[in-house]
């Protein structure tokens, strides 16, 4: 081939490229991201709405039916979904993967902007959130200090948060947390009765005076002026002696008279603590494909930095760190590739005995590996799981083509040929045997990289590293070797040394060899038996969609009887913290109880919905600072948290996106939500008792307690007062109203009205609440309505429009696979006797299995028809490619074994490792039955060129294939972060590989004989 030719005779030429190829490689990994997985952005747009004071079903009627009814046309939409809450719609539309949704995100906001005349006033412009892996906070944490958490609250937005937002790649900094000012007017009731007064007429009285207003310009000479009246209140004091009315003996009414005017906090209705101490959270996020190391680092320093000037009382406590998961875990995946590669080269030395073919060979590891960073760097891949995993995978395989080419090297060397043209000859003569046969690997890649969904962006990376790796593989084996090659090598010298003891290995191996071919027949039986065992052991094996990593972090959600005042689940959520405080591996905790006014977490289900739930974070130390996995902590957590009467804790499990992952996902759809309820109380109770069941949730629970106030329609109108002017002077009453801006000091502050404390603190004052009449006077509300007790859906779910139940899950000891199944056989009965109208369907991690099960299955079938094809072209021949593709059932063998002794799960991971089987298992059948033909052009018999090729051949087979087993050992045995997800696929690999590399020497030989006579 010419490449090998040119850099033979140019080797000054290949060196300077050599050089230029490192030192670009270098530069594209110290530019390449870090992190966990690739950058995908999920197909989701959040539509979320406020609904300020109204009921789920309010907004359900008023504001999410009409959304979804529009939306549901948008082009590309796969589903929508929707939750209807207090004050809140939350709708999110899925589409099709490899959707383009920014102009998706664009047709849903034109179509709302459609809707949004059709929708009350009161309802806020419905927010639209395109869902994007950069919103995943990268840092959370919790800080503490200051005299008060309004004071902290106001040095982390107007310090901290602006010299975060400086440093490179930090996207935006959300705090939460932390006591408000506003200026409250808290009326008298009875003062208000007494006078006469409604609450419109005071906010009228106060909007009329606290005003600023341009009033144009003027020329007075050369100047010209803009004129201003100025009326804004400039303290509390001149707002608090604001006049209100004149007094029947024609005295002044002030505010003050009938009210408390003060500045103070806003009334919460939650609480946030880190350690037991009262806090204010910020998250940091970083700009999107920026690395995110290098983002926490820069970030971590900046807080040190704060932390330590004194400036301010401040303490930062760390919730969550993705840098450090993300280092731990590339670390790990480094040093699998790195001891890969040393591995891989000691079991060459060992084979070969000699340092100069070894250190020839060994140069397309590294070579190899460091050019492969040019291309991920150009496809903007990140460094991640994926792509590390594909490195180590192809660290055994890289010396592949180079052994090939140095055998035969040396071969023409021992012919007496000098070593210039031995290198040139005999790179050109395996040129085409090494390219056919990178072509079979790399083509079991093909299909995932043209593939759609979450598992082809997951395995993109994997597969389309290990295709540059391997082709960057070639280029070295048909250039840098050759030319090593032909400075090393001395025809007086041996590239094999002393292998005596291989002859151990091989003698035996020969005996059997022709006791196989004397009984084929029975070698095929036994071959038969063997896959059919293989097959019945997968079945034990259970399955699931990813295998379940042990990372640092736990969260719970703390769930309360419904109505539950917050001091009470304060209580409960205490009793959580002092367990927490007591268990070793715990770093840091921080909780948040009852509601805020977050919008950004509205739409998040695992956020607390009011004030009888809590969320709990909990921070772990790293894997290998603490004895207890994740997965034991939380049982022990479990066994100490004291039991909640009428309530439960929920323990909550991240997925790879970030937010929760259901194991098991159950869908009650119907009309009618009592009839819903009683189904998913029924579905409910009966997996309860399926053995691994965890953390059952119910979305549809016991409604939220309410006070229903029916207003008589007849007594009203006689006194002049409608239905709304009932509400709205309710709401101000007990709820409060902003009625103004109050401006000092740079700072704006809002204005809320409402009855004082006193006046609002028990049932009985709803009845007093005054509403003013038209005819004069006011009325008590108990002589125009009845107030009684009652309640009312917490959320009301859709999924296509329909009504639904969602009951949800976690396993704990089980596979999801056996699992889902038994979960089918409990609620069976219940779906055989479903009213009309109403169905139960399943979903969740096991629906998400299935369907990225079918897509892996039908690459694995193209990716054996494409190297089929390729074999077929190398062979021109049909048949000889078929021989050589029974090694894919002998490695399917061993990949059974491997997983039923090791306890490994059928995952997304161990799939793709049986995919990458199909393209290296056919290279040692290859390479046998190459040499068969080349013995049988010769003029050998088929029998003799059998036991000569299975002789000749062993070597060979036996490096290749041990180089890439123990090149990828560090990975199977690896216990790191991030081990669970990479191990499957090297133990599915290695055990692939062992039997293959065994039986493909016995079997291959075999059914070439049987197959020979069908001439």
């Amino acid at each position: 081939m010419f490449l090998s030719e040119l850099s033979i005779k140019r080797r000054i030429t290949v060196l300077m490229m050599t050089i230029l190829v490192v030192i670009f490689g270098i530069l594209a990994y110290m530019r390449i991201g870090l992190e966990i997985f690739p950058e995908m952005d999920m197909p989701i747009i959040s539509v979320i709405t406020r609904y300020e004071g109204a009921s789920p079903k309010e907004v359900e009627e008023i504001v999410t039916k009409p959304l979804e009814m529009t939306l549901s046309t948008v082009k590309g939409l796969k589903s929508i979904k929707s939750e209807s809450m207090e004050s809140y719609s939350v709708i999110k539309v899925e589409f099709d993967w490899g959707s383009n949704l920014d102009a998706a995100t664009q047709d849903m906001r034109d179509m709302i902007d459609q809707t949004l005349s059709y929708l009350p006033a009161s309802v806020s412009r419905p927010m639209v959130m395109k869902f994007d892996t950069s919103q995943i906070p990268i840092l959370i944490y919790g800080a503490s200090g200051m005299a008060n958490t309004y004071e902290l609250q106001k040095v982390m937005k107007d310090d901290v948060s602006n010299r975060l937002k400086k440093l490179d790649g930090v996207a935006s900094v959300r705090i939460m947390g932390g006591d408000e000012l506003e200026v409250q007017i808290n009326i008298d009731r009875s003062k208000i009765e007494q006078y006469q007064l409604s609450f419109e007429q005071i906010q009228q009285a106060i909007g009329l005076q606290n005003i600023n207003i341009s009033g144009g310009h003027i020329e007075q000479y050369k100047n010209d002026y803009l004129i201003r009246t100025l009326a804004e209140f400039k303290s509390i004091e001149e707002l608090a002696d604001s006049p209100i009315k004149f007094n029947a003996d024609g005295s002044v009414l002030r505010l003050k008279d009938i009210a408390e005017v003060k500045k103070d906090f806003k009334e919460r209705r939650y609480e946030l603590r880190t350690n037991k101490l009262p806090t204010a959270t910020f998250m940091i996020l970083k700009e999107s494909g920026k690395n995110t190391l290098t983002v926490v680092k820069n970030a971590k320093k900046e807080l040190e930095a704060i932390e330590k000037s004194g400036q301010y009382d401040l303490k930062f406590y760390e919730i969550n760190d993705m840098g450090k998961i993300i280092e731990g875990t590339t670390n790990d995946a480094t040093s699998n590739v790195i001891f890969g590669s040393i591995l891989a080269i000691l079991i060459m030395y060992v084979f070969m005995r000699n340092w100069r073919p070894t250190l020839a060979i060994s140069l397309a590891i590294p070579l190899s590996v460091i050019a492969t960073f040019i291309p991920i760097y150009l496809m903007k891949f990140s460094l991640n799981l994926m792509t590390l995993g594909g490195l180590a995978l192809g660290v055994g395989m890289l010396v592949d083509n180079a052994v090939v080419v140095i055998e035969n090297i040396y071969r023409h060397v021992e012919l007496g040929h000098d070593k210039m043209k031995s290198a040139s000859i005999g790179a050109k003569e395996v040129a085409m045997a090494i390219t056919a046969s990178t072509l079979t690997t790399t083509a079991v890649f093909l299909p995932m990289v043209f593939s759609n969904g979450m598992t082809a962006i997951l395995v993109k990376g994997l597969a389309l590293t290990v295709a540059f790796s391997l082709f960057v593989s070639l280029v070295v084996a048909l250039t840098i070797v050759p030319v090593m090659a032909s400075i090393f090598f001395q025809r007086d010298s041996k590239m094999i040394g002393n292998t005596s003891w291989f002859d151990k290995v091989r003698d035996p191996y020969i005996r059997l060899l022709k006791a196989a071919l004397n009984h084929r027949i029975m070698v095929i039986l036994i071959i038969i038996a063997a896959i059919i065992v293989s097959i019945g052991l997968m079945f034990t094996l259970g399955a699931e969609f990813m295998p379940e990593g042990d990372m640092p972090f736990i969260m719970m959600k703390v769930k309360m009887p419904k109505g539950t005042v917050l001091s009470e689940t304060d209580n409960t959520v205490k009793q959580i913290e002092d367990v927490l405080g007591t268990i070793e591996g715990v770093e840091n905790y921080m909780v948040l109880l009852g509601t805020t006014d977050d919008e950004g977490m509205s739409g998040d289900g695992s956020m607390p919905s009011s004030t009888a739930e809590g969320v709990v974070w909990t921070k772990l130390k790293a894997k290998k600072d603490r004895k207890l996995s994740q997965n034991e902590i939380t049982e022990y957590i479990r066994t100490k948290i004291p039991a909640i009467t009428g309530g439960e804790v929920i323990f909550i499990k991240q997925g790879m996106g970030g937010g929760s992952a259901n194991a098991v996902e159950l869908k009650i759809f119907g009309k009618d939500l009592d009839v819903i309820k009683e189904l998913s109380t029924q579905v409910q109770e009966k997996i309860a008792n399926v053995e691994g069941i965890r953390d059952i949730q119910n979305s549809i629970t016991e409604g939220n307690p309410e006070v229903h106030v029916r207003v008589d329609r007849q007594k009203a109108f006689q006194l002049g007062i409608t239905p709304a002017q009932t509400g709205m002077n309710l709401r101000t009453a007990n709820q409060g109203a902003t009625i103004a801006l109050y401006r000092e000091g740079g700072e704006e502050y809002n204005v809320k009205l409402r009855y004082k404390e006193e006046n609002r603190e028990v049932m009985d004052d709803l009845q007093k609440v005054a509403i003013p009449s038209p005819l004069g006077g006011s009325v008590p509300l108990a002589q125009l309505a009845t107030i009684e007790k009652g309640e009312g859906p917490s959320v009301i779910s859709h999924e296509r429009q329909n009504r639904k139940a969602t009951i949800t899950a976690n396993v704990t000891g089980r596979d999801i696979a056996s699992l889902s199944n038994d979960v089918k056989k409990v609620i069976k009965p219940i779906q055989d006797d479903l009213p009309i109208g109403y169905s139960i369907e399943m979903s969740g991690a096991y629906e998400d299995m299935k369907e990225n099960f079918k897509t892996l299955f039908l690459g694995l079938i193209l990716s054996i028809i494409l190297v089929y094809i390729v074999m077929a072209s190398q062979f021109e021949s049909l048949k000889q490619p078929f021989v050589v593709m029974f090694t894919v059932p002998l490695a399917f063998i061993g990949v059974a074994f491997a997983l039923f002794i090791t306890r490994t799960t059928i995952s997304v991971t161990s799939f793709v490792g049986l995919i990458v089987l199909g393209g290296i298992v056919v290279n040692n059948g290859i390479v046998l039955i190459d040499y068969v033909n080349q013995l049988r052009e010769q003029g050998m018999g088929k029998h003799e060129a059998l036991i000569k090729a299975g002789y000749d051949r062993i070597r060979p087979v036996f490096i290749t294939s041990f180089t890439t087993i123990i090149g990828m050992l560090p990975m199977a045995l690896s216990r790191g972060e991030g081990s669970e997800m990479k191990s499957p696929m090297a133990i599915t690999i290695i055990g692939g590989l062992l039997s293959a590399t065994f039986l493909t020497l016995i079997v291959i030989p075999v059914i070439y004989s049987l197959t020979d006579r069908w001439k």
